[in-house]
């Protein structure tokens, strides 16, 4: 439902904050029902760091032209939001991918791309390459970004108690 909010919210009300607000949401109630709160707190900002980052490249270098951004060559709030909800999911209902970093490879490499292409086709971001350069990139990309998050994850989970 989150991710929806941070997409709609951009595509059909032009409130950017509209679907980073669901998000919050989202989180608030993750923390109700989570115990290492203090880990997961770390955790979701590093995911957030990492996202603003990865995307702040696509978006600086021309690879993808965000809607809702109010800084051209930064990620705009929606989708590292996006990136916050996805790893808030990492030790909870993904847990199952947990030291399974090929798993963690292969589900980056199909469904990374898949959501790119999805918010493209809703018009929430342009792809500005072909297809085939587009997927390619975005396969290297969330091929790494996946078990990078997981290994964040565990290095985490396992220094700090």
């Amino acid at each position: 439902m989150s991710w929806w909010a941070c997409v709609m919210g951009v595509i059909n009300y032009n409130q950017p904050y509209f679907g980073p607000l669901v998000m919050f949401i989202y989180i608030f109630f993750h923390f109700l029902m989570i115990k290492n709160k203090k880990n997961e707190i770390i955790f979701l900002f590093i995911a957030a760091l990492i996202g603003f980052f990865v995307d702040s490249v696509k978006a600086s270098t021309g690879f993808i032209t965000y809607n809702g951004a109010y800084f051209e060559y930064f990620a705009p709030i929606w989708i590292i939001a996006m990136w916050v909800g996805f790893a808030a999911t990492i030790n909870h209902s993904g847990s199952w991918v947990k030291n399974r970093y090929l798993v963690a490879i292969f589900l980056g490499i199909i469904f990374g791309p898949l959501n790119y292409l999805v918010g493209h086709r809703l018009e929430a971001l342009s792809l500005n390459m072909d297809f085939p350069q587009n997927l390619i990139i975005l396969s290297i990309v969330w091929g790494i970004s996946v078990p990078l998050l997981y290994y964040i994850s565990n290095q985490i989970n396992s220094k700090i108690k």
